[in-house]
């Protein structure tokens, strides 16, 4: 992560808006309530999704909840990605 700026922006923007951060307890500060913000992060590239989720979510931030709506989502499924997010106030991310 220290070597992809553009990573460590992401995270610095998602921490301003109170998404992925920690307590000195490493439970979320949000302690099971909802955080006001959601977040759509749009990318040219799969392999830019692959990047944010697996480098910076699933390794730096893992209580970042998201959903992925790409290219590997069949055609009939992607409706329901975006319903299901709109409707879950508890998911953070939707990767597009």
């Amino acid at each position: 992560l220290e070597v992809a700026p553009k990573l460590l922006a992401l995270k610095q923007l998602l921490n301003d808006c109170g998404i992925g951060l920690k307590d000195s307890d490493g439970d979320s500060q949000s302690n099971g309530v909802v955080g006001q913000h959601r977040v759509l992060i749009f990318a040219q590239l799969k392999s830019m999704l692959d990047l944010i989720e697996q480098d910076l979510f699933k390794r730096h931030m893992p209580s970042v909840t998201f959903m992925r709506l790409d290219g590997g989502v069949q055609a009939d499924k992607r409706h329901g990605v975006v319903r299901q997010f709109n409707a879950d106030p508890s998911i953070d991310v939707l990767l597009l």
